[in-house]
């Protein structure tokens, strides 16, 4: 089912482009994976992977920050993705990551990705046996420690329960 694109829908579908590029867990979305947009929530834009079979909702904030919200392909786990703008000085140095949803925290190695080949991106993944984490949680802080300095964002996941609902009908679509 193909939805009407706004023009902020297109800002995220080439945000979701970016983050599909270059991503490095093979049950996560991957560069050549045929994605579409299914529909929206809010500030919630929501995505059918069909070659995966699978579905994810993103949202963008003000500062170009981005979460993703998915099933695996494999369809055994929930993800919550978090992708922060590095500023240009830092992007080659060595970082950190701490991701912080509820009460799920990750810290370990930086996954990259780049937008349009100029806006360099970090981030990394959480992952659980189902969506409960993200919905129930209010924000996601993700922290990049570097040799001399620290970036940390927030970014609230306002309205992110319905969008999952949303993400769910897209997926029961996928597996149907």
């Amino acid at each position: 089912m193909m939805h009407h694109i706004t023009r902020s829908a297109v800002a995220a579908v080439a945000a979701l482009a970016a983050s599909v590029a270059l991503a490095e867990d093979a049950k996560l979305p991957a560069e050549g994976d045929a994605v579409y947009p299914y529909g929206h929530s809010g500030a919630w834009y929501v995505f059918a992977d069909t070659t995966g079979g699978t579905c994810m909702t993103e949202k963008v904030d003000d500062a170009g920050n981005v979460v993703q919200i998915g099933m695996t392909k494999d369809g055994e786990h929930a993800y919550l993705a978090v992708y922060a703008l590095i500023p240009e000085d830092l992007r080659e140095k060595r970082e950190k990551i701490t991701i912080t949803a509820g009460d799920m925290t990750h810290t370990g190695r930086i996954s990259r990705w780049k937008r349009h080949n100029a806006d360099a991106y970090s981030g990394g993944v959480l992952t659980s046996d189902t969506f409960d984490f993200a919905a129930q949680a209010e924000t996601v802080t993700e922290i990049i420690t570097f040799p001399n300095e620290q970036i940390e964002i927030t970014i609230s996941l306002e309205g992110s329960a319905e969008a999952i609902t949303l993400t769910k009908e897209c997926i029961a679509a996928q597996t149907g």
